[in-house]
């Protein structure tokens, strides 16, 4: 059974700020690349606000975002998300990775150079083929 989706399924995902699910309804209705961009980049920002590095990556892929513009974007957003004093998801919070407790850019930062490394190694191994190629 296909779903058949309205815009206030849309408006309705948005307000429960599941920017996933809004993402793909909001492609099921034909809206402008724009939007769907837009929400794409919203869905990244919680991911990477809950400290998901799996679903972000993950989710950067399905959505063609390369990961310059995926750092850049991220780092934009906390810059932003700082001046609007809406830091707590910024402050330090656990990692299990790192078994510390690391704040936003750290997370951001630790991530980042991460990919990079494995990125070298597999354009070693493979000839050029990076993770999010």
């Amino acid at each position: 059974m296909i779903e058949k989706f309205g815009k206030k399924d849309l408006q309705f995902e948005i307000e429960r700020r599941n920017f996933v699910r809004a993402t793909r309804i909001a492609r099921s209705l034909g809206m402008s690349e724009e939007k769907i961009r837009d929400l794409q980049l919203q869905a990244l920002w919680q991911m990477a606000l809950n400290r998901n590095a799996a679903g972000v990556k993950i989710l950067a892929q399905e959505y063609g975002v390369s990961k310059r513009e995926l750092e850049k974007y991220l780092e934009n957003r906390a810059i932003q998300e700082r001046i609007n004093v809406k830091t707590k998801g910024l402050s330090a919070c656990f990692d299990v990775t790192t078994g510390k407790y690391i704040n936003f850019k750290e997370w951001l930062k630790f991530y980042t150079e991460k990919a990079r490394q494995v990125d070298k190694h597999t354009r070693f191994i493979f000839g050029g083929m990076g993770i999010f190629s």
